[in-house]
């Protein structure tokens, strides 16, 4: 690793960020010296391996009401893990600072645990066993942050030299000032900005607000923003944080004018962070990885492994390590739906291209050359459609929307640059997206596959929607990258429809928080969906760590169409293969394979898959 070289690029991406100021660089180094060597928590060190999975999850997601010796939510996490799924090797940690609203991601204060979660000591304890993944909100903070409490204050003082510049700030509408904002990307139906009064004047102000007027966005045009999130940032990786996720970074820089989306200054904050990575943890840097969550379609998603068309300042090029999958959730859908492979076998094929691409282009930063898929089938927001862009018409995505709507799904809306509305979003529980519609028939032979798997009963409808929901889980666990697994897909958990009107948003469907007492009553139940789908979910995760050579980062992944219905994704090592093959239609197939193994149920693949079945077939 070249100190140096890492030096002037770090350099020369501020002085092009940050023309006008003249001590951004210095200060930046003054930041980072502080973290050299002064790592308080022992976290995971090593790459990325075939065992390693992240958990995301709520920090109050399951919640003790024990009468007795009751555990914070963090410490309840980590034995819930500890005692029923030690197959879950890292916890992706949702916002756990205090906020005010959008259940964690209206920040007030980046540096503290949100009491009612636990503190920082649950935090490091749950780091010694697992790598962590910490959420940092990096486009807007709450309008109760001390940020912007003290920008307003100064506003209305006739201050504007000093916190006013942390935000976007404006003392009329941008609107009455002549300021054209049309084309700026809108991934809300509200106002752009908003309107905060003086609560001792009749003064008021204008701020940017792309998701909500709770939520201020912040001004990463001003230097003393980025210094004071690069703070932030590096104390997450001091405190245990393996993983950084960006949260909405797309949105990050604003210039009139533009989109302001995906600007290239965005993308050079973010090589800004990983060279600061670098320099302050040294080679244990290369273990600490960048992780951004941009949701739209996936050429634009992909270029932030620091694939873009703009040469990048000072020649250090990577961005993240890691990036969400955002395609896959909703086109794992639409391939179940349809049951045809074509465009999920084509668009599979494309992740090797991106991943190749960034080994050429990033063998000379002197960083690490990981570029590699988060992939994951839920999360704690909806299914986002964006991503669909490009690879499937929209009568095809009107078609799954129609779908999702007769299985409980709701939906959020954006507001398109011509003002027009669109589906943003569907907020559903995966599981329940994979279940059958009207007319759809049960698959019988799912209900002995699941016997003889797991040794557990169901009826056939159920049977069924089981094994078509852990077909979409088996085949993203068979992609190269690392797998994410949303807590509601872990339980098997339905549509809380109840949280929709208990907390006012769509997103509620997909949030419940279990208590002790439900979490014993689902797993004393052998034949409950969350019982059953617990054992399936950790059965895949045990075959996938046993066969780390074939599911390793470095071992190639090829995808081929067996048929219509049919998918094969093959994973090569030195010396052997594993071929994990897919049915996506309700009929019974014919796969012409002799003398395999099927490594999930350790037994003979006669050549027969069932109606929604699945082998991961070795030699």
């Amino acid at each position: 690793m070249d100190i140096q070289k890492l030096r002037y690029s770090l350099e020369a991406k501020l002085n092009v960020l940050y023309p006008l100021s003249t001590d951004v660089y210095e200060k930046t180094l003054g930041i980072v010296d502080r973290y050299i060597e002064n790592e308080s928590t022992p976290t995971k060190k090593s790459a990325i391996s075939a065992a390693d999975n992240l958990l995301i999850t709520y920090g109050d997601s399951l919640i003790d009401d024990s009468d007795e010796n009751q555990k914070t939510p963090l410490a309840y996490l980590q034995q819930f893990l500890d005692e029923r799924a030690p197959e879950i090797t890292g916890v992706h940690l949702l916002p756990f600072c205090p906020y005010t609203s959008d259940d964690g991601f209206s920040v007030v204060d980046y540096r503290k645990i949100n009491p009612e979660l636990g503190s920082w000591d649950d935090v490091k304890n749950l780091a010694k066993e697992r790598s962590l993944m910490f959420d940092l909100v990096l486009n807007h903070c709450s309008q109760k942050s001390e940020y912007f409490e003290q920008a307003k204050k100064e506003f209305f003082e006739g201050n504007l030299d000093n916190m006013v510049k942390f935000f976007h700030i404006f003392e009329k509408d941008p609107s009455e000032l002549g300021i054209d904002y049309s084309g700026v990307t809108r991934p809300r139906p509200w106002p752009l900005f908003s309107k905060y009064d003086d609560e001792n004047s009749e003064k008021s102000l204008y701020a940017w607000t792309t998701f909500s007027d709770d939520q201020v966005d912040l001004n990463f045009n001003e230097p003393q923003v980025f210094l004071e999130f690069l703070d932030v940032y590096l104390s997450y990786l001091a405190n245990g944080a393996t993983y950084v996720r960006l949260d909405a970074v797309g949105f990050l820089w604003k210039v009139f004018g533009t989109t302001c989306m995906h600007l290239n200054e965005t993308h050079e904050v973010i090589r800004c962070l990983r060279i600061a990575t670098l320099l302050a943890f040294g080679s244990k840097g290369d273990c600490r990885y960048v992780i951004t969550e941009t949701n739209v379609p996936h050429k634009e998603n992909v270029s932030y492994f620091g694939l873009t068309e703009e040469i990048a300042v000072g020649g250090f090029e990577q961005e993240a390590q890691l990036v969400y999958n955002f395609t896959l959730p909703p086109l794992l859908l639409t391939t179940l739906a349809t049951g045809n492979v074509s465009v999920l076998a084509k668009w599979a094929n494309s992740l090797a291209e991106s991943t190749d691409e960034c080994a050429r282009r990033f063998a000379e930063d002197g960083a690490s050359t990981v570029s590699t898929m988060f992939n994951f089938t839920a999360s704690h927001d909806g299914v986002g459609l964006r991503p669909l862009e490009g690879i499937v018409p929209q009568e095809a995505v009107d078609t799954l929307t129609d779908r999702m709507e007769r299985l409980g799904s709701k939906f959020n809306m954006r507001t398109k640059p011509d003002g027009s509305k669109s589906v943003y979003e569907m907020n559903v529980t995966y599981f329940d997206a994979c279940g059958l519609i009207d007319g759809e028939n049960d698959a019988p032979s799912t209900v002995q596959h699941i016997k003889t798997l797991l040794g557990k009963e169901c009826s056939t409808m159920l049977a069924t929607k089981i094994q078509r929901f852990m077909l979409t889980q088996s085949f993203a666990l068979s992609l190269i990258g690392l797998p994410g697994i949303y807590i509601h897909s872990l339980l098997g958990s339905s549509n809380w429809t109840e949280g929709i009107e208990e907390h006012g948003h769509n997103r509620a469907i997909n949030r419940k928080k279990y208590t002790r007492t439900e979490i014993e009553a689902m797993f004393s139940n052998e034949t409950s969906q969350h019982s059953i789908v617990f054992a399936y979910y950790k059965k895949m995760l045990r075959v996938r760590a046993g066969h780390s050579d074939l599911f390793c980062l470095d071992a190639p992944m090829i995808v081929d169409k067996e048929n219509d219905s049919v998918i094969c994704v093959r994973r090569v090592a030195e010396n052997r293969e594993i071929e994990c093959i897919f049915n996506f239609s309700a009929e019974t197939v014919i796969v012409e394979r002799s003398n395999r193994i099927d490594a999930i149920s350790n037994n003979s693949f006669n050549g027969e898959l069932p109606p929604f079945g699945f082998v991961w077939l070795l030699e």
